[in-house]
């Protein structure tokens, strides 16, 4: 337990280094400025790549819940639907899932480059250090990828094995 937990609030360091790195906020919220999206590091395995780039895809795309369960496809995407998404887009989902199944995906604990966060009510995830979540977003199209850390207390953190 304590080595999942010093493991845990390593992801935690390291997004809030990476956010004050590289990242600023629009006003009203805790979204990132530009076009919303995040940049695609190199040197990261295939898998997470592919992962940022679905994310990427539907980042500013609206909440609405429910949104992304019936198919990938679709015009706006609840918490659980976005993440779902994303690690479909890394082959690591077939099809979207809720947030409470979510907290049994994978495998326990903080991943190295994805840690998905998840509870019966919301999920998020960081990915290669970066907050990718739908709450504290800064409006109803602003992005999904946070520039700060939030508190993760009530929540499982899972992983893919390797990543």
């Amino acid at each position: 337990m304590r080595e999942e937990l010093a493991q845990m609030q390593a992801v935690e360091r390291a997004a809030r280094r990476k956010a004050q790195l590289r990242l600023q906020a629009v006003p009203g919220g805790g979204s990132i400025g530009g076009n919303g999206t995040i940049p695609i590091p190199a040197g990261v395995p295939e898998v997470v790549q592919r992962v940022i780039a679905g994310a990427n895809a539907i980042a500013d795309f609206p909440y609405v819940f429910g949104g992304g369960h019936g198919s990938f496809v679709d015009s706006a995407y609840d918490c659980s639907g976005s993440v779902s998404y994303a690690l479909a887009a890394g082959g690591l989902l077939s099809a979207p899932v809720t947030s409470g199944e979510l907290e049994r995906w994978g495998a326990p604990g903080p991943g190295r480059y994805i840690t998905v966060f998840a509870n019966a009510g919301h999920t998020y995830m960081y990915v290669d250090g970066v907050r990718y979540d739908t709450s504290g977003r800064s409006g109803i199209y602003a992005s999904r990828w946070q520039v700060a850390a939030r508190d993760n207390s009530g929540f499982a953190a899972r992983h893919w094995p390797g990543f």
